[in-house]
C-alpha cells in the first residue's frame, strides 16, 4: 500500500486549493471609456433653421357674394347692387421657421393669392315727375369687373408636442398676427346712362395693411429622406375690409388649409 507523507501532501493540497483562489481574485479590466460615452450624433429632427414652400386652399371665398340697396336725398337717387365672387381659392405660400427652444418656434411667412369679383348696380337718379306717364329719373347701369392680388405675411409662435431632438412625426399648435397687403389691382367699369354710349367711372377702392389674428394647427411629417411634410390648418379674422364699397365687402373669416414642404 502505497502511503503519501504529510510533507508531500501539503504542497499538493495548497496548489489545488490556491489555483482556483488566485483565479478568482485576479482583477477585472477596467471598462473602456469608449463603452460609456455614446458616440452616436445628436439629430435634431426640428432644424434650427428651416425654409418651406408650398399651396394654401381657402374654404370660404374672400369676397361675401351678395346685394345691397342704397337711398340717398342729396342728391336724390337709388341705387341697387350685387356683387358676385369669382372663385379663386388657391394660394402659395413661403414660410421661414426658426426653432427658438426644442419645443417652440417662430414663422414668418408670405402667402400671395389672386381675388376677383364682379358688380352690377343699377341706379336712378333725379325726381320723378309724378304728372308724367314714364319715370323722369335717369337711368344708369354699372358693371365692374375687378382682379388683385393679396400679399398676407402672418407671424406665428409654435409649440411641437414633441422635443425637436426626438424621431418622429409631431404635432403643433399656432398663433400669431398677420398683415394683408393688396397689389395689382386692375378694373374694368363700364357704365350705360340710358341711351348714351358707354362711360367709365370711379372702380372699388381697397384698403392696404388690414391686420389679423390667426390660431391654427398642424403637423410635421418627415420621410426617409429627411423632407418635412408640413400639412396645417390656419383660422384668420381679419380686423377690417380691404374692399367695402357697396354691395361689396371682405370676409373678415378666413379658414385655409395648407400643405408646405420643408427644407
Amino acid at each position: 500500500m502505497l502511503k503519501i507523507s504529510k510533507w508531500s501532501a501539503t504542497p499538493l493540497a495548497m496548489l489545488c486549493l490556491g489555483v482556483p483562489g488566485l483565479q478568482a481574485q485576479a482583477p477585472t479590466p477596467a471598462p473602456s471609456s469608449s463603452n460609456t460615452q455614446s458616440t452616436e450624433k445628436r439629430i435634431n429632427y426640428v432644424r434650427r433653421l428651416s425654409l418651406g414652400v408650398g399651396v394654401s386652399v381657402i374654404v370660404l371665398d374672400t369676397i361675401n357674394n351678395g346685394d345691397k340697396s342704397l337711398t340717398t336725398t342729396t342728391p336724390p337717387a337709388t341705387g341697387n347692387y350685387s356683387t358676385t365672387a369669382v372663385r379663386k381659392r388657391v394660394g402659395y405660400n413661403g414660410t421661414l421657421q426658426i426653432a427658438v427652444t426644442n419645443r417652440f418656434a417662430v414663422t414668418v411667412g408670405a402667402v400671395l393669392r389672386n381675388v376677383a369679383f364682379t358688380r352690377n348696380g343699377e341706379v336712378l337718379s333725379g325726381v320723378d315727375n309724378p304728372t308724367t306717364a314714364i319715370d323722369d329719373r335717369r337711368y344708369a347701369n354699372i358693371f365692374e369687373d375687378t382682379r388683385a392680388r393679396f400679399i398676407d405675411i402672418p407671424v406665428t409662435v409654435r409649440y411641437f408636442g414633441k422635443n425637436r431632438t426626438r424621431p418622429g412625426n409631431r404635432w403643433f399648435l399656432e398663433g400669431g398676427i398677420v398683415q394683408r397687403n393688396v397689389s395689382n389691382i386692375r378694373s374694368t367699369v363700364t357704365t350705360v346712362l340710358g341711351a348714351d354710349e358707354p362711360g367709365c367711372c370711379n372702380p372699388t377702392k381697397a384698403t392696404n395693411g388690414v391686420r389679423g389674428v390667426i390660431a391654427g394647427f398642424g403637423g410635421q411629417l418627415i420621410d426617409p429622406f429627411g423632407i418635412r411634410v408640413v400639412p396645417s390648418v390656419r383660422y384668420t379674422r381679419w380686423m377690417g375690409e380691404t374692399f367695402n364699397s357697396f354691395s361689396t365687402v371682405s370676409k373678415k373669416n378666413q379658414i385655409e388649409a395648407m400643405i408646405t414642404i420643408g427644407f
